[in-house]
């Protein structure tokens, strides 16, 4: 909280010389937490950018600095700072957010830790994208690219596409290069593809996106003769070359395909992602997993004290895994999303998991949902997710319902399934993960008041065998100043 506390009027300082007549925005908010059973429930957690309050009672100071760029100008720069400090039965501070970036044209550079979600969804609603959902800090990296749709200026500008690559620090990570994993540097690599197919005129777009990311470093660890230079490593990295017979890092992405037509009324968007871990999604082998959703936002303005803004339903599926019996047989076997068998605790941040939330770790679940050598202990999921967003009454609420059907992993669970080569596999007798059910609410409401003033509190509840049953309400007081 200190920290806070010194940080804040030095960047204000800064921001206020530097950015004068410029878009700037800075705000102060103060919250006070309760939850119940020593957890935090899961949506005050899942998707928060690792902004994430203290369990039990405590309270917490936000500040926000941000200078957006001057859309008049070619050139520009811009940067943002977010700084989180919790007090309680301990006290924390969290950088939620803390980058500059500049573009020329529709390029951009941006470095630091920003609030970034990977993949096609909805980006204030949804469940979580599979790969980087913002469920944990964003890994602090160097990127280039072209983030917003740029149009191509032919055939009516039928198309267009953006497209990012970006390389990042993870600091310490466990290898696994004995009986106990080690401790060594780590590294993250992301590049994305979107294009859409559909002229400024029309209401309908079409779109479709390729996203790849990878955890990687320490090769000589993992590798038990690794003859590559550092520019071979990274190419091995960037392209997902095999190297011995295994890929160079921890890798998964998702293949994401879309539309949205846009009514007079409302705008329908539908979205789908098919996941790929260790390579099973190129011969369609568990094409029966993704994330699939719908939205609809209203286009029309606010004329009475009702107003709906956006509603959402997702379902999202990862039990097939190319490891059912059903299955296509593949070389590599059972996906095992997110686990990692070098990369000691998987697809994961700071002890938090980067992708959807559902897929949960071994720090989240009851400790009679089972043990495992496993970080996310329950990856096979089946899940239904239903969120909105409407006004009453000068009150902005959003409300978020989720249900889970768990069934922890294959090596963790009952069911027989194919490992390499498609070969049959049975489950051990002992430490078997029990399938449960789980339930997870979510409500918010905010309030603007006079002078930059706003008041709102959060609600959750958890219910079920995959997590603590718990209670949470946030009040929070905001003001804004510029």
């Amino acid at each position: 909280m200190k920290k806070l506390v010194v940080l804040l009027p030095i960047l204000l300082s800064f921001f206020l010389a530097k950015a004068q007549n410029q878009d700037v925005h800075i705000s102060l908010e103060a919250q006070g937490i309760v939850t119940t059973n020593n957890s935090v429930p899961f949506w005050l957690r899942a998707n928060q950018f690792g902004s994430i309050p203290l369990s039990g009672g405590s309270g917490s100071l936000i500040g926000k600095i941000r200078k957006d760029y001057d859309t008049t100008k070619t050139y520009d720069w811009a940067a943002s700072f977010e700084g989180r400090g919790n007090a309680g039965n301990n006290s924390k501070f969290i950088l939620v957010e803390g980058f500059v970036k500049a573009h020329a044209g529709i390029f951009e550079l941006k470095a630091g830790r920003s609030k970034d979600i990977v993949g096609l969804v909805d980006s204030t609603l949804s469940s979580g994208s599979f790969s980087i959902s913002g469920n944990a800090l964003g890994i602090p990296k160097i990127s280039l690219g072209i983030p917003d749709f740029y149009s191509i200026p032919v055939l009516g500008k039928l198309f267009a596409f953006k497209a990012t690559l970006a390389n990042g620090y993870l600091g310490s990570v466990k290898v696994r290069t004995g009986e106990k994993p080690s401790d060594f540097k780590g590294y993250y690599m992301e590049n994305t593809l979107s294009l859409k197919i559909g002229k400024p005129s029309w209401r309908f777009d079409f779109l479709a996106s390729y996203n790849h990311e990878a955890l990687w470093g320490n090769e000589r660890r993992v590798f038990k003769r690794f003859e590559l230079s550092p520019v071979d490593t990274y190419w091995y990295v960037l392209s997902g070359k095999l190297y011995q017979g295994s890929k160079v890092g921890n890798h998964l992405g998702s293949i994401d395909i879309g539309a949205q037509y846009k009514f007079d009324a409302l705008t329908i968007s539908v979205y789908r992602q098919s996941f790929y871990d260790i390579g099973a999604l190129k011969s369609l082998a568990n094409i029966a997993d993704g994330l699939n959703g719908i939205s609809l936002v209203n286009n029309k303005p606010i004329q009475s004290s009702f107003y709906w803004k956006k509603f959402l339903f997702e379902f999202l599926y990862t039990a097939n895994q190319a490891g059912t019996l059903s299955s296509k047989p593949t070389k590599s076997g059972a996906e095992n999303y997110y686990n990692n068998y070098e990369y000691a605790e998987g697809w994961s941040y700071n002890d938090i998991g980067l992708g959807t939330p559902f897929i949960t770790t071994i720090n989240d679940v009851k400790s009679k949902a089972g043990k495992t050598w496993q970080f996310f202990i329950n990856n096979r999921v089946l899940a239904l997710h239903a969120a909105t967003q409407v006004y009453v009454n000068n009150w902005l609420y959003t409300a978020k319902l989720s249900y889970s059907k768990n069934m922890g992993t294959f090596e963790n669970g009952t069911e027989i399934y194919r490992s390499l080569g498609g070969k049959l596999k049975y489950p051990p007798h002992y430490g078997t993960f029990k399938k449960v059910n789980q339930y997870s609410t979510f409500v918010e409401g905010l309030r603007p008041l006079r002078n930059g003033y706003s008041v709102g509190y959060d609600l959750a509840y958890d219910h079920g065998g995959l997590l603590y049953n718990s209670f949470g309400i946030i009040l929070k007081l905001s003001k804004t100043f510029m």
